[in-house]
């Protein structure tokens, strides 16, 4: 690896632009249709910690190079906590179809370590976020237009028309078809 790094300064925040060159292992360099860079906040640790990389690469230390890459793209790439269990992947994809134990997988951790660990950052099991999602998204698609509660089930990714009703009466308190009439009321009054 070998790069080149630019400070900007934007009032008290400063950013650094790094520039990824990947070679493989024979020396030459790996083709991509774009270089790799990436933008990310500096407080003056991601120049001294590429500053250390680009010096053991210089100097061929390799297994020290390894670690201070590392080190590196884990600053300019931080794991989010909240995606540590895939949250937001899961906002991205909830209408898919996954299982739990998927998720535990995407995320590598057991499927019991998974659902404390995602309870503790939501709140929720992930099955129960999920569903939240889902329902949100039902009651945008029933005020907005005359889709039914079968499409919006299925468009959804719920097993069965049954399966959406109980969810979306657990979580809301109100029938699909009840919801939209009582929001169709709410637009009418505001109207």
């Amino acid at each position: 690896m070998t790069g080149k790094s630019t400070l900007y300064k934007s009032g008290v925040t400063s950013y650094c632009l790094i520039n990824f060159r990947l070679t493989r292992a024979d020396g030459a360099e790996a083709q991509y249709d774009c270089r790799l860079q990436r933008l990310a906040r500096d407080d003056g640790g991601l120049l001294a910690l590429f500053s250390r990389a680009a010096q053991f690469y210089k100097n061929a230390q390799t297994a020290k190079l390894k670690a201070a890459v590392f080190e590196l793209i884990d600053a300019v790439f931080p794991v989010a906590e909240e995606d540590e269990c895939g949250v937001a992947y899961i906002g991205r994809h909830y209408t898919d179809r996954f299982s739990v134990p998927q998720l535990a997988a995407r995320c590598t951790m057991s499927e019991t370590a998974y659902r404390k660990r995602f309870r503790q950052l939501t709140g929720l099991s992930p099955v129960q976020y999920i569903n939240r999602l889902k329902v949100e998204k039902a009651c945008q698609m029933l005020q907005s237009g005359d889709v039914g509660p079968r499409v919006i089930s299925e468009f959804l990714g719920f097993y069965s028309v049954p399966y959406f009703y109980k969810v979306f009466r657990d979580i809301t308190g109100q029938t699909p078809l009840d919801y939209r009439a009582a929001a169709g009321e709410t637009l009418d009054r505001r109207g």
